[in-house]
């Protein structure tokens, strides 16, 4: 078996990547097939099944974070024997023992958002609406506006997110709720609903007037960080 695994918190370069992968494989004649990791069958069960248009196939498998432990050991021991290709997509970066339990010869590709990306999101709290300000517009200089803005609005809904149910969140690992849950409680209640709709305002003004994106968001962090 062919595999290749995309992960990394850059998501929209990892789902361009994925994307890529699709048309290549449709090109070539397979059949693009999507995995669910938590479907109720086992991973074997699903890449031996035979395929009906008698074609051979592309496998895409999201989230395989959320793989049962028996899934990914019969990966990891077994996944070389299959003929299939598969492809294994996670919008988040998959810790290494993660990454230790695929079989020799995978192929990984990781996406990751730039360190100050990551310092401008972990910066987005009430209180610091000045260093906030500061890291956007040094990011600005090597990063679009509108990755920047959405990336924010992944934050902020993750954020909002913890605070209802952190079950809600799109993510494994522990420490990652937790750091969120951290940032989370520095907002009074309600002033994240406020963001998110600054947030969505801010998005329809600047594709219908000549008012720039980069103007509105720092007027929200002007506002709502202060």
């Amino acid at each position: 078996m062919n595999i290749i695994l995309i992960h990394g918190e850059d998501s929209t370069q990892g789902s361009l990547r994925l994307d890529e992968l699709k048309d290549s494989a449709r090109t070539k004649g397979l059949q693009v097939v999507t995995v669910e990791a938590d479907s109720g069958k086992s991973l074997e069960e699903t890449l031996s099944a035979g395929s009906l248009f008698d074609k051979h196939r592309l496998f895409v498998l999201e989230n395989p974070g959320r793989l049962a432990k028996r899934d990914l050991d019969w990966l990891g021991k077994q996944g070389k024997n299959v003929q299939e290709a598969l492809v294994l997509y996670s919008k988040g970066e998959l810790r290494k023992e993660f990454l230790k339990k695929l079989p020799q010869g995978s192929k990984i590709e990781l996406f990751r958002l730039p360190e100050n990306l990551y310092q401008f999101l972990d910066s987005f709290y009430p209180g610091n609406s000045k260093k906030t300000l500061q890291i956007l517009h040094q990011l600005i200089r090597t990063q679009p506006i509108e990755k920047i803005v959405y990336f924010l609005a992944l934050r902020v809904r993750d954020l909002y997110w913890v605070t209802q149910d952190a079950q809600l969140l799109p993510y494994k690992e522990d420490w990652r709720i937790l750091k969120i849950l951290s940032q989370s409680k520095k907002f009074e209640k309600g002033k994240l609903l406020e963001v998110i709709a600054d947030l969505a305002e801010a998005d329809v003004v600047s594709k219908t007037s000549d008012n720039p994106m980069i103007g509105l968001l720092d007027q929200i962090i002007a506002t709502q960080l202060e």
